[in-house]
């Protein structure tokens, strides 16, 4: 069944649905495979945590996490491998935490992260640093003014292809501190007032979209670096129910898709909803996952040449458990598919490129009796020729693992990366790449 979300300007990939794929390890050509999970950063008593990776027109990719009090980085070039991590913010004494990535495709860079000082203190202020494309990143320094942040995990940035960058908080509402390159970091702005936690896209012109939660509604607004802030749209609830972090994605058009989660209680009924950007104006919003069933948690992603949201299901009361997607056409979302049925899948991602080539990873639960502790595992899935395929585990090790990030590039390669704790404290941060062979 179609939806009724339809941008006609949206014109998306004509790949359509015609299957969920099989669980085999087969690809389109002999050469494609998974090259095998290995670890990137620097094992040590201190967990890496909340990894980011994004990759570059050249096939890249920058990967950032948190291994407190460090924020560390680690970059891999297309036919040499993953480099040495590399430590940002150097001395620093407080914890940082949470780090959030922006690449354009020239190899710049954008962080952010939620830094502490422990006297007195706690205290979270807004840390960021601007990454060379030759390498090498600024010294890190504060953005939002000494205010003290309102939640660690709340922070969005986008940087666009001339330099020019933006990091979001919460802190009384959204706030906003915009990178003029060449200038410097410009005051910060006050976006609105109350709870939320923002997202944020840009597309090929330096326009940012920026997008959070305010209870029981969703909002976005955008930034033209020739017009300044529009007037916000607000999107009202289907239902009883507080809005989730969306999850949003821009095209280099200026195109978008927003999709976001809500819930009545925290283990109340949950739907997934989405809506589209042409470019100028907001489409409505409407439920795009089964009411029947309880749909967390939803992903986006935004090429070119395709988009797809996806989330995952919890199948009460048909226990239909597992990890559903939507791919997007030029009229409109083509219907939620079971990629992967399996019991309590959590925690997905998503990416996808110009020619619909699109990998989707997530956290699968193995163990789940009650006396057994729950173990976590990463699974991966591509969707390309009109199907999901090939759906497999990617890790090396027995290790407990969640949050999954994905990046895939132009040329369809992609890479998954994500912490696991191999039951020792020491919690690392493993990649799996999937390379593509000749088409």
């Amino acid at each position: 069944m179609r939806r009724s979300l339809v941008v006609p300007a949206l014109v998306v990939g004509a790949a359509l649905w015609s299957g969920c794929g099989g669980q085999d390890d087969t690809t389109t050509t002999a050469e494609s495979r998974w090259v095998g999970a290995e670890r990137i950063d620097v094992p040590s008593t201190s967990p890496a945590s909340f990894p980011q990776v994004a990759v570059d027109g050249a096939g890249r990719l920058l990967a950032v996490w948190a291994q407190i009090p460090r924020i560390v980085t680690n970059t891999f070039v297309p036919g040499r491998g993953w480099g040495q991590p590399q430590t940002i913010n150097g001395t620093f004494t407080g914890a940082a935490n949470e780090p959030v990535l922006a690449l354009n495709a020239s190899g710049a860079s954008l962080v952010a992260w939620a830094g502490t000082d422990n006297t007195p203190g706690p205290l979270i202020r807004v840390w960021v640093s601007l990454g060379s494309p030759a390498g090498g990143f600024s010294a890190p320094l504060i953005v939002n003014g000494g205010a003290i942040l309102s939640s660690s995990d709340a922070l969005a940035v986008a940087l666009d292809a001339g330099g020019n960058g933006m990091v979001l908080w919460a802190s009384d509402g959204i706030m906003a501190a915009r990178y003029r390159a060449g200038l410097g970091w410009q005051p910060a702005e006050r976006l609105s007032r109350g709870p939320g936690a923002p997202a944020a896209a840009v597309d090929a012109a330096g326009r940012v979209v920026v997008a959070w939660s305010e209870g029981q509604a969703a909002v976005a607004v955008r930034y033209d670096p020739s017009r300044g802030w529009s007037a916000p749209t607000r999107f009202p609830a289907d239902g009883e129910g507080d809005f989730a972090t969306p999850s949003l994605a821009l095209d280099p058009s200026g195109r978008g898709v927003m999709a976001w989660e809500r819930r009545s209680t925290t283990f109340g009924p949950a739907v997934v909803s989405a809506a589209l950007f042409d470019g100028e104006r907001w489409g409505p919003a409407a439920v795009i996952s089964d009411r029947a069933v309880k749909s967390y948690a939803p992903a986006v992603a935004l090429a070119a040449g395709g988009g797809v949201v996806t989330w995952t299901q919890g199948g009460f009361p048909g226990g239909a458990d597992g990890v559903v997607a939507d791919r997007l056409s030029a009229a409109g979302f083509e219907g939620p598919r079971m990629a992967f049925a399996h019991e309590a899948p959590a925690t997905v991602n998503v990416s996808t490129n110009a020619r619909g080539e699109t990998i989707m990873a997530w956290a699968q639960l193995e163990r789940s009796s009650p006396t057994q502790t729950p173990l976590y595992r990463i699974m991966g899935s591509r969707y390309a020729d009109g199907a999901w395929n090939f759906t497999k585990p990617l890790q090396a090790g027995p290790g407990n693992a969640q949050f999954p990030r994905v990046v895939v590039d132009a040329s369809g390669n992609a890479t998954v990366l994500w912490p696991e704790d191999a039951g020792d404290g020491a919690t690392g941060i493993w990649a799996n790449r999937f390379e593509l062979g000749s088409r």
